[in-house]
């Protein structure tokens, strides 16, 4: 299946051998200027994909958080109506484990998460029951996988370069 990610890739490979030929043929301004606004078209190309991209993903993000109550949506709710909602202890759970990571300050790994755990019900949870259940949260966009650090999740999307001043 084809998606935006490959149109942009085949851009800049078309912006990378305009630049080449630039480079290569320095004595033909006609040429060397043609190639330019091609550039510069390829460019603007590049962007409208990119932020079409931004766009669909946000829209399916807003689907598909729309689906699932979140944990700050519960807080202020009495209790008779938190009893009429449909919340199994599996969304108990995953609600907890969004509190952990809040107290961590947005961003956990799953050995902290094990430890939060620990330290709140004095049970030893297993690394890979903990695992799948942040694999599913991930799916439903209650918490988010940091790109480049593998075992680490945050409350909202980081970027690759975000992840990689992580400490």
């Amino acid at each position: 299946m084809t998606n935006i990610e490959d149109f942009v890739d085949l851009v800049k490979l078309h912006i990378r051998l305009y630049r080449s030929s630039i480079e290569k043929d320095t004595d033909n301004e006609k040429t060397t200027s043609r190639y330019k606004k091609r550039i510069h078209r390829f460019e603007k190309l590049q962007k409208f994909l990119e932020d079409t991209q931004d766009q669909q993903q946000k829209a399916v993000e807003t689907r598909v958080t729309s689906l699932y109550l979140q944990p700050a949506e519960l807080k202020d709710l009495p209790e008779e109506l938190i009893k009429e909602l449909s919340i199994t202890e599996s969304d108990r759970l995953e609600y907890d484990i969004v509190n952990l990571i809040e107290q961590l300050g947005g961003v956990a790994s799953i050995d902290r998460i094990l430890i939060g755990f620990y330290n709140l019900s004095g049970k030893i949870t297993k690394r890979q029951e903990i695992n799948s259940r942040l694999y599913r949260m991930s799916k439903k966009m209650l918490i988010y996988s940091v790109p480049g650090r593998k075992g680490v999740y945050s409350l909202k999307p980081l970027s690759r370069e975000e992840g990689k001043v992580l400490v």
